[in-house]
């Protein structure tokens, strides 16, 4: 409801990351998105790196990265972009 609200108020940016509710949050984003112009409303996510391996190690990329980027798309009910991935 609170997004609808923001989206009819004329807010057209969300953020949002899979830990945010360990990703129920894009499901409940993409089910209000799905009805409105997708074009109009940009979304903003963040994926994690790698946790250190050694200390004094940098992070260094996930390697699940772009299979996590299709499943936040898909929560998201983006598909003009699920084919980029």
């Amino acid at each position: 409801a609170m997004l609808e609200i923001m989206l009819d108020a004329g807010i057209n940016y969300i953020d949002t990351a899979e830990s945010y509710g360990n990703g129920r949050d894009e499901i409940a984003i993409g089910e209000v998105i799905k009805k409105r112009n997708r074009k109009s409303i940009f979304i903003t996510s963040k994926l994690s790196l790698r946790k250190k391996i050694h200390k004094g190690q940098p992070n260094s990329p996930n390697p699940k990265m772009p299979g996590k980027v299709t499943n936040r798309l898909y929560r998201l009910h983006d598909d003009s972009r699920l084919s980029k991935c």
